[in-house]
């Protein structure tokens, strides 16, 4: 090989790994702002879960965060160059991602299913008592009005709590089961009376609902999970039905972005609903 060829594969490399970097912090940065436009909306869903279930909830994010965390490992910190590989030698590797990724995707969907089922189950028979409504903020949408409140109760044992639920109502009129003065509450921001009915689950008090408007709200954590899931089995999946159709019998060098694209597709996600949240508050 020559001099010059030399410097041509060099120069090659480098480029390579800037692009690697450079692609690497994009997903980082969309991730962190992402996180940082939905952290309001997770942070009151996720305070309803308890520990166990918000690792049930994110399993598959979780692998995915781990597969981006290896592939930084190798070809940033260790600096070890992307390169096309013959498809027969990868073909145990991709059975192995597509392997995990199907059973993290359907340990989640089966996690994701258990809680709206379990949502159901203690709504039904959660505990009704009255709370004071301390802040009630409302979200117009063209077709729905959602109305979010911070509450403060105490529990059958006299304990004080705190909660937040949602109600919507869907073209802009609250539920026929809502109580009469819940709904005043609600359209009056709290002035005057600012006592609702609500339910809790007496095994996790911080799982609330307003009384009358149903266990689900349109706006739970669990269709924004399976979503994102849904987003990124799909996004992986042509990816490696691309690779699989890629012609010569070679992969080309960025193959290996399988590894990226779950957590790049979880944090675009997040940042799109997050800004559309902002720009239509």
């Amino acid at each position: 090989m020559t001099q010059r060829s030399f410097a041509a594969e060099a120069a090659g490399g480098q480029k390579q790994g800037r692009i690697v970097r450079w692609s690497c912090l994009a997903v980082v940065g969309l991730l962190v702002a992402g996180l940082w436009l939905q952290m309001p909306y997770l942070a009151v869903e996720q305070s309803r879960l308890e520990p166990w279930r918000i690792l049930e909830l994110w399993c598959a994010d979780i692998l995915a965060l781990a597969w981006f965390v290896r592939f930084v490992f190798e070809h940033v910190l260790e600096a070890e160059p992307l390169a096309a590989m013959p498809f027969a030698d990868t073909r145990a590797q991709m059975r192995g991602v597509a392997t995990a990724g199907v059973a993290a995707v359907v340990v989640e969907l089966l996690f994701t299913f258990s809680l709206m089922l379990n949502e159901r189950d203690r709504y039904k028979y959660g505990t009704t008592t009255d709370a004071t409504a301390v802040a009630v903020r409302q979200i117009n949408r063209p077709a729905t009005t959602w109305y979010e409140v911070d509450c403060r109760f105490k529990d059958a044992s006299g304990q004080p709590r705190q909660a937040h639920v949602r109600v919507e109502a869907e073209h802009h009129v609250f539920p026929a089961t809502l109580p009469a003065a819940t709904a005043q509450v609600l359209s009056s921001h709290g002035r005057g009376t600012s006592l609702i009915a609500i339910r809790y689950d007496p095994q996790f008090p911080a799982r609330a609902w307003a009384d009358g408007a149903g266990w689900d709200d349109g706006q739970k954590i669990y269709w924004f999970s399976m979503l994102t899931l849904f987003f990124q089995a799909i996004v992986t999946a042509l990816f490696l039905l691309l690779l699989r159709r890629w012609s010569g019998g070679f992969l080309p060098w960025w193959w290996e972005i399988y590894k990226v694209l779950p957590l790049l597709v979880g944090g675009f996600w997040l940042f799109v609903m997050g800004l559309i949240d902002r720009l239509l508050d």
